[in-house]
């Protein structure tokens, strides 16, 4: 492969890993879950690994479900989801987000490993920049506002179950109203998060 051709691969590597960086919602790009580098050599790296003899009956139904859908190369829909998740402890929720990811995980490790020297050095490389001197554009800014957002969300509706679209306009114009007035986010973040049209 061409050497501009190498640069632009690691290039997009290094902006897609560091987006969780970039947003301030990690310091380093293994540490953000969905980056899936942390998956590397480890099936359950935000979770307690599974103790199979132990399983509840809940988490073995799940397990199941998941197997079946990977098994038949379908994706898990919300509907799906919702099943799988339906009765399991929060420590169970995070196993199976980690068996999940695990299962259905695309990213060809080896292939990261040829272009860097090692997983050590591509670790290294991408916590080494954010991917500024390419030529990708981000709008998105600080993502660390989300996370206040989300709890802020839940406490209102005070539950963690919550579909977006169904929200009533005049929760979400109080939600919007109490982030301006409370907060220093940017009204573009708090548009996008509400799923409101953005203003100009």
């Amino acid at each position: 492969m061409a050497e501009k051709g190498v640069k632009r691969i690691l290039g997009n590597i290094a902006y897609v890993c560091n987006n969780p960086v970039a947003g301030k919602m990690n310091r380093k790009a293994i540490d953000n879950r969905w980056t899936l580098l942390a998956y590397y050599n480890n099936p359950n790296p935000f979770s307690e690994p599974i103790e199979y003899r132990t399983r509840s009956r809940a988490m073995i139904r799940a397990m199941r479900i998941v197997d079946l859908k990977y098994d038949n190369d379908e994706y898990l829909d919300y509907v799906t989801q919702k099943r799988i998740f339906a009765k399991l402890n929060t420590k169970e929720r995070k196993q199976i987000i980690d068996y999940i990811i695990t299962k259905y995980n695309f990213i060809d490790y080896n292939a990261m490993i040829d272009l860097y020297g090692s997983f050590e050095k591509a670790l290294i490389a991408i916590d080494s920049n954010a991917g500024a001197e390419y030529d990708q554009k981000d709008d998105c800014g600080d993502h660390s506002c989300y996370k206040t957002m989300i709890s802020e969300l839940f406490s209102f509706c005070n539950t963690t179950k919550i579909n977006m679209d169904k929200l009533s306009e005049s929760a979400k114009d109080y939600l919007k109203d109490l982030f301006l007035r409370n907060y220093s986010f940017k009204k573009r973040n708090i548009e996008k998060f509400l799923h409101l049209p953005c203003s100009t």
